[in-house]
């Protein structure tokens, strides 16, 4: 057994959040993770310098997003231009997708073996210059080459930058951030037609990605003076703590923040790693204590390439771990709910224009672009005040169960989407169907973009809690970039691949009427599987978590 020392009951992801006495004396958060006592411990950073981190990671995420979305109101006048087919464009996309979820299997690894924040900057120019190469893709296979680049190289927005937020997050802070990562994703997914649509008419189709080049131009600048690399070895500080404790004979109680002893199974590696098994009960009050060790200035500019002494090692590993835990069936139950959301909200951009151009709305370009206003602005309760309202959840059914936190906790929000994803989708069926004012249209994928952001979040938030506690046993630099997290892409977008090829002849096979209501009925089904986790979820990390432990200590 090797996890942190806030662990509970033996099961990864079941934590005391809570202190002891928060009954009596206030309530005390536990933090989760244990910081060390390293003022550089990015969990240690100032809340100015968190969010600028924060800042960092959604400006990226909004850019790759626009990049990846901004084609989708003009794809007819993008066909006109190139010769391409609008489903040649379309499967073109749908490469995309599949690149989105294949690509952290290199970059994901590499963030750690070379640093997060070369990676951020590199694919970001690499995304700058492939929007400048698109207007000249005039054939097929340059075409789908484009796109599978673009999705390879944007493929961090999707799974390294809720690894950066929990790098600097607590527990019971992080669905705020996260739900603000959530939102510039989808943000940016919808906002990018939007803007397409007008600039196209005013400046034509090759301005569209010419803007998004320098857009992302700016953003790999801003993430270079501005971004902090958050790799940090949180294993080598307990272990210096610990030996500036045996060297002066003792430490000072008040300058640990752990307590409680937890017996470690392990016994070989019981003298190594005892210091880590103990659990937290540092407190938000008043302070982190904080080491002798020397604050690093925070000159980001100045940071190069962060090489770890196991390199190779790491991208190894990296690329073996997220395949081999495929084998974990609560893995494929987040990538399919993940997937599941992402196919709901590519439907938007695949009935929008089908859909708003066609009799009997007879929609412009002007007028499709204007209708991705109502998925823009519903993102915004759905993805921020999402996060914020599970964490205060969360907090108060710990405070309702003694002071422990489950992850499964968070699922009891799940019934909010699970409404509104059945609303959205009947709306945007049914509406065509009867010929219905565009306004029913319009409102469905403002609902169903409000039910997307919201259960991204609570599924994101879900996977950090259950697994990320679980850190390697031989510590090959810093802790692992969330493997299960490129699992989950793996199988999300290849659900996003395969649906480009099936939701056409799904919507002119049976209609808009029928199509609404199976497609109704496929999400309660998927989202029905959320009380079989409510209830058994604790149980299935609990088998699960041996297998986890053998494939990252691989």
């Amino acid at each position: 057994m090797n996890d942190p020392p806030y662990d509970v009951d033996d099961v990864a992801g079941t934590v005391r959040i809570l202190g002891e006495h928060f009954g009596h004396e206030g309530d005390k958060i536990v933090y989760v993770p244990t910081p060390s006592l390293d003022p550089n411990d990015p969990l240690n950073w100032s809340m100015r310098r968190k969010w600028i981190l924060l800042a960092c990671v959604t400006l990226y995420t909004l850019a790759s997003a626009l990049s990846a979305s901004a084609l989708f109101a003009i794809f007819t006048p993008l066909s006109e231009a190139t010769g391409l087919t609008i489903d040649q464009l379309n499967q073109g996309t749908g490469y995309s997708y599949f690149a989105i979820g294949f690509g952290p299997l290199i970059l994901q690894p590499a963030s750690l073996a070379f640093g997060k924040r070369p990676v951020y900057v590199l694919s970001m120019l690499i995304c700058c210059g492939l929007n400048i190469w698109t207007p000249f893709a005039a054939t097929y296979g340059q075409w789908v080459s484009n796109r599978l680049l673009l999705g390879f190289f944007g493929s961090p927005s999707f799974s390294l930058a809720e690894v950066s937020i929990s790098d600097v997050f607590f527990a019971h802070e992080r669905g705020l951030p996260m739900g603000l990562y959530v939102f510039f994703l989808y943000l940016g997914a919808t906002l990018a037609p939007l803007m397409g649509g007008f600039i196209f008419n005013g400046m034509g189709w090759k301005a569209v990605l010419f803007l998004n080049a320098g857009f992302s131009g700016l953003v790999a600048i801003f993430c270079f003076f501005c971004m902090q690399e958050t790799n940090f070895d949180r294993q080598k500080a307990f272990d210096r703590h610990q030996d500036q404790g045996d060297e002066n004979g003792s430490v000072e109680h008040s300058e640990i923040p752990m307590q409680a002893r937890i017996e470690d199974e392990n016994t070989d590696d019981k003298k190594h790693h005892d210091h880590t098994h103990r659990m937290s009960e540092a407190v938000v009050e008043p302070h982190i204590p904080i080491s002798t060790v020397p604050l690093r200035p925070w000159r980001p500019c100045m940071e190069a390439v962060t090489l770890s002494p196991h390199a190779a090692g790491i991208m190894s590993r990296g690329i073996f771990q997220p395949i081999a835990m495929l084998g974990l069936p609560m893995v494929w139950w987040l990538g399919l709910m993940y997937g599941i959301y992402q196919i709901w909200f590519n439907t938007i951009g695949s009935l929008i224009s089908f859909t708003l151009s066609a009799p009997p709305y007879s929609f412009g370009v002007s007028g499709v672009s204007l209708s991705y206003i109502s998925p823009s602005v519903t993102s915004i309760p759905g993805a921020v005040f999402g996060g914020y309202i599970s964490d205060v959840y969360c907090m108060r059914q710990a405070k309702r169960a003694g002071g422990t936190l489950e992850p499964e906790m968070r699922l009891k929000l799940f019934w909010i989407p699970s409404i509104l994803i059945v609303g959205g989708l009947l709306m945007m069926g049914l509406g065509p169907y009867y010929e219905a004012h565009w306004i029913v249209f319009v409102l469905g994928m403002g609902v169903l973009n409000m039910a997307g952001p919201f259960a991204t979040v609570l599924i994101l938030n879900y996977a950090f809690d259950a697994y990320h506690p679980i850190v390697p046993k031989n510590h090959y630099g810093p802790q692992a970039a969330a493997p299960y997290i490129i699992s989950m892409m793996i199988i999300a977008m290849s659900m996003a691949f395969g649906y480009g090829y099936c939701v056409t002849p799904w919507i002119t096979g049976l209609g808009f009427r029928d199509f609404g209501i199976t497609a109704a009925a496929v999400a309660t089904g998927f989202n029905l599987s959320v009380l079989f986790m409510i209830k058994w979820g604790k149980s299935f990390r609990r088998r699960g978590q041996g297998y986890y432990r053998k494939v990252i200590n691989w």
